[in-house]
C-alpha cells in the first residue's frame, strides 16, 4: 500500500484538527468513544488508568497530544489498520447551553450555562454583523477566549494574614444592578464595543456564538443552536457604566464592579499569579492558572444626611487613593469622613497596587514576573480611574447631581503618589489634590537605606535601567495633552522631581503635599527633602508642609491658602474650589527655611488669594489683554513671594514676550511698583519678588501693547492711542506698527518669531508706506526704558459699509542698529468699527 493511500486510513476529522489553523499546536480530535473491532491503540490511549491517573491535568494533556500523534503517524505508516464499521467523526464536545446577551451602556454581557462535558476547559467567543452557524462562523470574529469558571470574581479578595485569604466583597461576578452573584455554573463574558465593531460607525446589530474546547483543544465547529449562538442584538458604543453590586450596611456606600474593556487591557495581572499570591488559591488549578480578571471594584459614598445636603443642588465629586496593600483592605464598615457627608466620595480599590498608574501591555503576568524590554507600560490603572469618574458624570441617577468642575484627589503614601499624579497630568479632570508622603522618584527609593520599593514596582513596569517606554491614553480626551510625551522611560515618566521641571510649562491642578523626617517607609531622603526644590521651580499652585513624624497621613493639613480646610475641617474651602477658574502660583516665599529643607517647615501655607469660593476681593481677571490676582499674608508679619499666572482661562503668555506689571495696595488702591517682565522659556510670567501684608495686594499682568479704546465709530470718527512698553533691555531700538483688517493668526514667520498678522494689502501699505497720516508714527526708536506710542486716526463720515469691519495691530521690534533682525513682537490689539 502507498504512502498516500495509508493516509486515509487515518479519519478526516483527525487530520483536520491536525491541521486546523485555529490551533497553534498538534492536536487530534476529542477522545473517541471506543467501540469493539476499532482500533486497539485507541483503546489503549482511551484508558482511564492512563489518561485519568494521578498525574496532573497538564501532564495527562502532554500524554495525550503525544499518543494522538503516534497515532497519526502510525496511520500513515500504515501500522494500523481500520476496524469494520469504525464510528463516524465526533464533531467535538457538547457546546454550552443558555446563551443570553444583553447590551447597555456600551457593554454586551455574555452568560452561559457551561457545557455537560466536564474535560471543557474553554469556551471560545465569536462575534459577527449577521447570524452565526457552521457555515458562516469562518467569517465571525474570534473575539476572546474564555477559560472555565469565568464568572469567578478572584482579584475581589483580601489577605487576613499572611497564607489567610477571604472574599471582600463578591465571590463571582453580578451583572445586573443589585442582582445576585451568577452561579458557579454560568460562564460569563463582557465585551465593550467600539466603532472597529461596525466599520467605524457608532452602533449597529451584533451576532455572537460560544463553542466549547476541551482540554486536548478540540473545539466543537459544527455544533449551533439558539442554546450557543445569539440572534440580533443592537449595540451602542457609548461610556460604560459600573454595575451597583450591593450597598454596605450603616454607611450609605454603594460597591460597584467595573468591567474593562477587554480588547485594551492586560487581564492577567490582576488575574491570579505569583505576585499577588494567586488570592490564595491552588495555583495548579486549571480555573485559576488559566483566569482572567478585567473588572475593579469601587466604593462610592453618596452625599448622605439633611445637615450636610439640605439646600443644594450639586455635589463635588472626591477620589480618595488608598495606601499600598490593596490586598489588605477590608469591606467599608463606616464612614471614614463623616464630616465629608456633602460630596459624592469614590474610594477605588488597587488590589495589586499598580502605584495607580498601570501594568505591561504584552506581558502574560500569570507565566512570569519578569517584564521584557520590549514591551510597554500603558496607564491602565489611570485609566480607569478616569472612565469611573466620566461613568458616574453619565451616571443617569447621580450625573445630573454631580458638579463636573468640582472633583478633587486625595491620598496617602502610594496614594499619594497616585494624587500627585494625577494633580500633574489632568489638570483637566481635577480643580485641586492633596498628597500625603508621596513617592517622587520611584528609581532612587531605599538609596538612604529606607524601604526599597523598585523590586515591588518593577514587577509592573520593568527593572530602571530597561526604561521601557510608556503609553498613554483616557477617555473623552483626558490624555490629549500627554501625548507628546508617549514613549517616554516609565521610570523617568515616574520621575516627578525631574517632571516637575521638564513640564512647568503644562498646567498642574493646584496641591498640598508634606513629607515626615523620620519617615523610612517613603524614605525622606530620597523621596521628601529633594522634592521641594522642584516643587518651588515648578512655579505650580501649591503648598507644602514638613512634619516631624514618620510614616503617618497629615490629613489634608496644609493646602494653598484659598484651598485650605472649612471650619467643618472639610479640604478645598468646603469642596467649593473650581476647575475653570485661574490661580497664583507661588516660589521663594520668603517665610519658609531654605531648599532642600533639613527641618519641620511650611512652604506657601500662608498666602490667600481672594476666589469666587473665597472672595475678600473679587475673584481673578482673565481676559485676553490682562491678568490681576489679589493676595494677602494670612499671618503676621508681611512676607514676600514671587507669584505666577497660572491655569489660564484667556489670558495668553507667549514664550520670551514682554509685560507690563503692576502692583497695587488693595486698602488705598495705590501703585506700589511696577514695570516690564519678560515671559521665561516655558511661557510662564512671574513677577519680581512682591511684599505681601495681610491687608493684600493685587498684581496685574497686562499685554506689552495697549489701547486706551477698543471702538470707534464711522460716523463720528476718533482716535486710538496705542502705547508699547517692552523694557529697558529693549530700550533705543526700533519698533514698527504693522496691521491686518484679515486676523491674527496665522501670522507672519520672521527671524524666528510669529507676528500675530495675517498678511494682506494693509500690511503691505504699513510696509511699503509707513508713517502714513492715518497712524503716526509706525516707525520710531524705543526711548531708553523701552517704551512707544503712536495714534491712530479715524476720519468722520466713513461709508457705513464698514460698520463690524475689525483692524488688527502689532508691533515688532528691531534690534537697530545692531543685528538689524526682530527681536521682539507684541500681543496684537483690535480695533472695531461700529456705527
Amino acid at each position: 500500500m502507498s504512502f498516500v493511500s495509508n493516509i486515509s486510513d487515518v479519519s478526516q476529522s483527525e487530520i483536520l484538527q491536525v491541521a486546523s489553523p485555529r490551533h497553534t499546536d498538534v492536536r487530534l480530535s476529542r477522545r473517541p468513544k471506543t467501540p469493539a473491532g476499532s482500533y486497539s491503540l485507541v483503546n489503549f490511549i482511551s484508558t482511564p488508568s492512563l489518561l485519568n491517573g494521578p498525574e496532573s491535568r497538564p501532564q495527562r494533556r502532554a500524554m495525550a497530544r503525544g499518543w494522538a500523534l503516534a497515532l497519526v503517524i502510525a496511520g500513515w505508516l500504515g501500522i494500523l489498520a481500520p476496524a469494520q464499521g469504525a464510528p463516524a467523526p465526533v464533531q467535538g464536545p457538547a457546546q454550552p447551553t443558555e446563551l443570553l446577551a444583553e447590551h447597555r451602556s456600551g457593554q454586551t454581557f455574555l452568560t452561559w450555562t457551561q457545557s455537560v462535558d466536564a474535560d471543557v476547559e474553554r469556551y471560545r467567543v465569536y462575534r459577527h454583523d449577521a447570524p452565526i452557524d457552521a457555515t458562516s462562523l469562518a467569517s465571525a470574529e474570534l473575539i476572546s477566549d474564555a477559560f472555565r469558571d469565568s464568572s469567578r470574581f478572584f482579584s475581589d479578595r483580601r489577605q487576613i494574614e499572611s497564607g489567610v485569604w477571604t472574599d471582600r466583597y463578591f465571590d463571582r461576578y453580578v451583572i445586573q444592578n443589585g442582582g445576585p452573584e451568577l452561579s458557579a455554573t454560568k460562564e460569563l463574558l463582557v465585551w465593550t464595543v467600539a466603532e472597529e465593531d461596525f466599520a467605524g460607525g457608532p452602533g449597529g446589530m451584533g451576532y455572537y456564538a460560544v463553542t466549547s474546547v476541551d482540554d486536548l483543544g478540540v473545539e466543537n465547529l459544527l455544533d449551533f443552536s439558539t442554546d450557543n449562538a445569539s440572534g440580533s442584538i443592537t449595540e451602542n458604543v457609548a461610556t460604560p457604566q459600573p454595575v451597583l453590586g450591593t450597598i454596605t450596611a450603616g454607611v450609605q456606600a454603594e460597591v460597584y464592579i467595573f468591567y474593562l474593556d477587554l480588547r485594551n487591557y492586560n487581564p492577567t495581572l490582576l488575574a491570579p499569579n505569583e505576585h499577588n499570591e494567586w488570592y490564595g488559591f491552588d495555583p495548579l488549578a486549571d480555573n485559576v492558572r488559566n483566569a482572567r480578571q478585567y473588572a475593579i471594584v469601587f466604593e462610592l459614598l453618596t452625599p448622605n444626611g439633611a445637615d450636610c445636603i439640605d439646600g443644594i443642588e450639586n455635589f463635588p465629586l472626591v477620589v480618595n487613593f488608598h495606601g499600598h496593600g490593596g490586598q489588605q483592605a477590608r469591606r467599608l464598615e463606616f464612614d471614614p469622613e463623616p464630616t465629608w457627608c456633602a460630596a459624592f466620595r469614590i474610594r477605588p480599590l488597587d488590589p495589586v497596587n499598580t502605584w495607580w498608574y498601570g501594568h505591561a501591555k504584552n506581558h502574560d503576568y500569570r507565566t512570569s514576573l519578569t517584564v521584557p524590554s520590549t514591551d510597554t507600560i500603558v496607564n491602565y490603572t489611570e485609566q480607569w480611574i478616569l472612565q469611573i469618574i466620566e461613568a458616574l458624570r453619565n451616571d443617569p441617577v447621580h450625573g445630573p447631581l454631580i458638579d463636573p468642575d468640582r472633583t478633587y484627589a486625595l491620598g496617602h503614601s502610594m496614594g499619594g503618589a497616585g494624587a500627585l499624579a494625577h494633580a500633574m497630568r489632568y489638570p483637566n479632570v481635577f480643580a485641586a489634590a492633596h498628597s500625603s508622603q508621596p513617592m517622587t522618584n520611584f528609581r532612587t527609593s531605599g538609596e538612604a537605606g529606607g524601604m526599597n520599593w523598585i523590586s515591588d514596582v518593577a514587577v509592573k513596569w520593568g527593572q530602571p535601567e530597561q526604561n521601557i517606554p510608556i503609553e498613554l491614553d483616557a477617555p473623552s480626551g483626558f490624555a490629549d495633552p500627554l501625548q507628546v510625551y508617549s514613549g517616554q522611560s516609565v521610570w523617568d515618566w515616574h520621575n516627578h522631581q525631574d517632571q516637575l521641571v521638564a513640564r512647568r510649562s503644562d498646567d498642574f491642578a493646584p496641591f498640598g503635599v508634606d513629607h515626615g523626617l523620620l519617615d523610612t517607609i517613603i524614605e525622606w531622603q530620597t523621596q521628601g527633602q529633594p522634592a521641594y526644590e522642584f516643587f518651588d521651580a515648578s512655579s505650580a499652585c501649591w503648598a507644602g508642609e514638613i512634619i516631624n513624624v514618620a510614616h503617618f497621613t497629615s490629613n489634608e493639613s496644609t493646602l494653598p491658602g484659598a484651598l485650605a480646610d472649612d471650619s467643618d475641617g472639610v479640604p478645598f474651602r468646603g469642596w467649593q474650589a473650581v476647575i475653570d477658574e485661574s490661580v497664583p502660583g507661588f516660589s521663594e516665599t520668603t517665610n519658609s527655611t531654605p531648599l532642600p529643607p533639613t527641618a519641620e517647615t511650611t512652604f506657601h501655607d500662608r498666602l490667600e488669594w481672594s476666589a469666587s469660593w473665597n472672595d475678600w476681593d473679587g475673584e481673578p481677571i482673565d481676559q485676553p489683554s490682562v491678568w490681576q490676582v489679589s493676595v494677602r499674608a494670612t499671618q503676621t508679619p508681611a512676607l514676600s513671594t514671587r507669584i505666577t499666572a497660572r491655569r489660564l482661562q484667556e489670558f495668553e503668555v507667549r514664550p520670551g514676550v514682554a509685560y507690563r506689571y503692576g502692583v497695587i495696595d488693595v486698602d488705598t488702591g495705590l501703585e506700589l511698583s511696577s514695570g516690564t517682565i519678560r515671559a521665561d522659556a516655558d511661557g510662564l510670567l512671574t513677577s519680581p519678588l512682591v511684599q505681601i501684608p495681610s491687608t493684600g495686594i493685587r498684581l496685574r499682568f497686562e499685554d506689552s501693547l495697549t489701547a486706551d479704546v477698543a471702538t470707534l465709530s464711522v460716523s463720528e470718527g476718533g482716535s486710538q492711542s496705542l502705547s508699547l512698553a517692552v523694557g529697558e533691555d529693549r530700550g533705543g531700538m526700533l519698533t514698527w506698527m504693522l496691521g491686518s483688517l484679515t486676523g491674527t493668526g496665522p501670522g507672519i514667520a520672521v527671524d524666528g518669531l510669529e507676528l500675530p498678522l495675517v498678511f494682506d494689502g494693509y500690511t503691505q501699505s504699513l510696509l511699503t508706506a509707513p508713517n502714513a497720516a492715518f497712524l503716526t508714527p509706525a516707525i520710531q526708536p524705543l526711548t531708553l526704558d523701552g517704551r512707544a506710542s503712536s495714534t491712530l486716526v479715524l476720519p468722520s463720515g466713513l461709508s457705513t459699509t464698514l460698520i463690524g469691519q475689525k483692524l488688527y495691530h502689532a508691533f515688532a521690534v528691531l534690534d537697530m542698529p545692531g543685528s538689524q533682525q526682530v527681536v521682539e513682537v507684541s500681543h496684537p490689539v483690535v480695533l472695531e468699527l461700529i456705527p
